[in-house]
């Protein structure tokens, strides 16, 4: 099932490079079926993050 993302132009690198795709029709970020969507938990709408959980997760690995 696609899950479309809400994500900041500042992270739109970072997104493309996990795998999302951006559909220009529809002006989202979008996980694709068949990718694992809990890799973009920060970017999902919705979903409520604690400001250390955000900070480990935009943190290079």
């Amino acid at each position: 099932m696609r899950v479309n993302l809400k994500v900041p132009f500042a992270d739109k690198d970072q997104v493309r490079q996990m795998g999302a795709y951006w559909d220009p029709a529809r002006k989202v970020w979008y996980v694709p079926d068949g990718t694992d969507a809990s890799r973009f938990t920060q970017w999902i709408p919705g979903v409520k993050l604690s400001k250390k959980v955000r900070r480990v997760l935009r943190s290079p690995v």
